[in-house]
């Protein structure tokens, strides 16, 4: 049964396929301008990040 279940996802993947891209210009539209969170880091990771910020430099460079 599970083959014929992912024929059909097949057939159907254009559908999928356009709400994916809308869903990813939504995300982006969104982010767009906006800071990147540090929710989920720990003190010291933050930190660094407001260190960086700070002194506009991006991880790469350090």
């Amino acid at each position: 049964m599970q083959t014929k279940d992912r024929a059909a996802a097949a057939v159907r993947l254009p559908l999928g396929v356009k709400l994916a891209d809308k869903r990813i210009a939504r995300a982006q539209a969104r982010l767009e301008g906006k800071p990147r969170s540090t929710r989920g880091l720990t003190a010291k990771e933050k930190a660094l990040v407001k260190e960086f910020e700070r002194k506009e430099l991006s991880p790469a460079d350090a």
